[in-house]
């Protein structure tokens, strides 16, 4: 599966073959296999190049495993995939993106800088309105994310506790 998606010819790999891959990511013994050797840095590469939002919703797949060991390998990833959220028109792709760095959840990784670096926070609060934020905080800790209802523009990210 792999040698296929990685020698695959066009911009977009065919979407029978990304269907099998997405769904064999959600397997973290799939993905353990998948990322053995230069795995995750050649399908990134190619993620890269060609934008291929369903390319990479299977690499988000991969993501979102408990595994450190996997998760360790995307951190040469974080700096190409902060500078694709605000390059990309592709929304789909953005959403896979933002998912990816969100499922980088690691005690090293800086999201401080990260988003700074990149400019994510006003990326997410230009492109959802004050309400959508809101309503999609977590109700366990809903000091996280403190808007003004007077003035919708000015929206805050608790980052204590």
């Amino acid at each position: 599966l792999m040698k296929l998606i990685l020698e695959c010819q066009e911009d977009w790999v065919q979407q029978e073959l990304i269907a099998v891959g997405i769904n064999l990511s959600c397997d973290e013994q799939n993905v353990k296999l998948m990322v053995k050797g230069p795995g995750l840095k050649l399908l990134m590469k190619r993620a890269l190049q060609t934008q291929d939002s369903l390319l990479m919703k299977m690499i988000k797949n991969i993501s979102q495993h408990a595994d450190e060991e996997i998760k360790k390998l995307f951190l040469d990833f974080v700096s190409p995939l902060g500078e694709m959220v605000n390059s990309s028109i592709d929304s789909e792709l953005v959403t896979e993106v933002i998912s990816i760095l969100a499922n980088i959840n690691l005690p090293d990784l800086d999201f401080s800088r990260l988003a700074t670096k990149h400019q994510l926070i006003p990326f997410i609060l230009k492109k959802f309105s004050a309400s959508e934020l809101v309503r999609n905080v977590d109700p366990v800790d809903p000091d996280y994310l403190f808007c003004d209802h007077q003035n919708t523009k000015q929206c805050t990210i608790n980052q204590s506790g």
